[in-house]
């Protein structure tokens, strides 16, 4: 393969060349939702006890005012405040996730993007064009690399595998690289994979995103002054990210139709703030339990029925969960408290709900098995039955395909609203919220987005206890 023709070279082509102006209106009016989702959960992150540490570690180190560190009064070079938004934007699980590759953009393209923009006075066309080519290049390379699968399975997080790189691209096309230093800036960039899951059920996880976002304007930053990076990180025969991160490498993938088939459609918005595979599970009981108009008191057992790759993560089995980042990631303890509460939502992970003890004896008595349709249909739907079983000996079952959230069955506008205005009302008034809001669905319009970003240092008007 030349090197003319070869994916790191073909992504950095497209990157450094893409405008506002080529991309489909629809791909460029969900990005603006995906960008509101963005901001709304980092300013929810800002305001928790992990947000709080973090703004602490910025102020140590004070420097140039050149973006806003969300929900916190505070200002910081653009590279400081990726770390701190992006490490915020993760904490509630709450964001937007490609669910083929585990890539979820929004928590570093966006912080990163936006910290930039600002920096530079930049217009919402041109962050708008930045933040999906980070989406186009982050998760073509992702889908090629299998990080949803083989990554994983290794013990990568998912977004911090390809975050940089991705990021990397957002930045570089907010700094009109050309495709020479682009393709540097991505190399630079791959070569920084980032997050084992050993620290996946910590704060440690959420720092990680924040550093891969940070890496991405470094990386972008260190192209434009002339440093190269090899531009074969991802087909190089050794020691490529591929070859790394999961011994996989579908290099067709990363460039099939790009340009004209555009990957941002795939993306889905987060509903619940858990882990992504307990989402269809989670839909499926609330379904029943409303149904039904059944009391959790009512249940003898739940059984949920889904993919074997669901049902033998690790990551899954916490229970009882001891605070808010184990509670998130337990399937028994988040269906529980869903069959009680008809939600799971951050007020079911508040520490004072983790102890209940209704939803901790109904919990032990749910289970998760392998179901044969559901392993047949990945990845293309995260399919999930549920069985809910009465003390009456009645049982109900529901199916879900896709959950709520997914493309194929995607949050209106007016639940994209009111999902951020869940999360930014601890940082933000409602005045704020609305004024967000409005600047957001018109940043196209933007001359200059720090318009926008003026709003988000935000206001003590709440805490979140994490």
């Amino acid at each position: 393969m030349s090197a003319e023709l070869a994916p790191t070279r073909r992504l950095a082509r497209f990157a450094a060349a893409l405008t506002y102006e080529q991309i489909p209106a629809d791909v460029v009016q969900k990005e603006k939702w995906h960008f509101l989702d963005g901001i709304g959960n980092g300013l929810y992150g800002s305001t928790t006890a992990f947000g709080q540490a973090v703004v602490a570690h910025v102020r140590d180190f004070p420097s140039l005012e050149e973006a806003v560190v969300w929900g916190a009064g505070v200002r910081a070079t653009c590279m400081q405040a990726a770390l701190a938004n992006g490490s915020f934007a993760n904490v509630g699980e709450l964001e937007d996730a490609h669910h083929r590759t585990k890539f979820k953009p929004n928590t570093l393209i966006v912080p990163a993007g936006l910290a930039l923009a600002e920096r530079l006075g930049a217009s919402g066309r041109a962050l708008l064009a930045a933040l999906i080519a980070g989406n186009e290049v982050g998760i073509r390379v992702a889908e090629g690399l299998h990080s949803g699968k083989e990554a994983y399975a290794r013990g990568w997080l998912g977004t911090g595998v390809v975050g940089a790189l991705a990021t990397a691209a957002t930045a570089g096309r907010l700094l009109d690289l050309d495709e020479e230093q682009m393709a540097q800036a991505l190399s630079i960039g791959g070569a920084q994979p980032m997050g084992l899951w050993a620290g996946g059920l910590s704060m440690s996880k959420r720092l990680l995103i924040g550093r891969a976002a940070e890496s991405g304007i470094f990386s972008a930053l260190m192209a434009q002054k002339g440093i190269t990076g090899g531009d074969d990180i991802l087909e190089a025969p050794w020691g490529s990210l591929p070859d790394i991160a999961s011994g996989i490498r579908e290099l067709d993938k990363m460039t099939f139709e790009l340009g004209t088939y555009w990957k941002t459609r795939e993306i889905g918005l987060e509903y619940y703030p858990t882990k992504g595979a307990l989402h269809s599970a989670l839909d499926a009981v609330i379904a029943i339990v409303t149904r039904e108009d059944l009391s959790g008191d009512e249940i003898e057992r739940i059984v949920v029925r889904t993919t074997s790759g669901i049902v033998n993560n690790k990551a899954l089995y916490v229970f009882p969960p001891r605070d808010f980042w184990e509670a998130q990631h337990s399937f028994p303890y988040c269906l529980a408290v869903a069959a009680y509460d008809r939600e799971c939502h951050l007020e079911q992970l508040r520490p004072e709900r983790l102890g209940d003890p209704k939803v901790l004896a109904l919990g032990k008595r749910i289970s998760m098995q392998v179901e044969v349709e559901a392993d047949r249909l990945y990845p293309k739907t995260k399919t999930a039955f549920a069985d809910v079983t009465t003390r009456r000996g009645q049982t109900y079952t529901h199916r879900v395909d896709y959950c709520t959230g997914e493309p194929e069955n995607f949050l209106s506008r007016e639940q994209i609203h009111e999902k951020f205005r869940k999360v930014a009302r601890y940082a933000l008034d409602e005045d704020a919220m609305a004024r967000v809001i409005d600047l957001a669905e018109r940043l196209d319009d933007l001359a200059d987005v720090r318009e926008l970003s003026a709003l988000l240092p935000g206001m003590p008007v709440g805490v979140a206890a994490r």
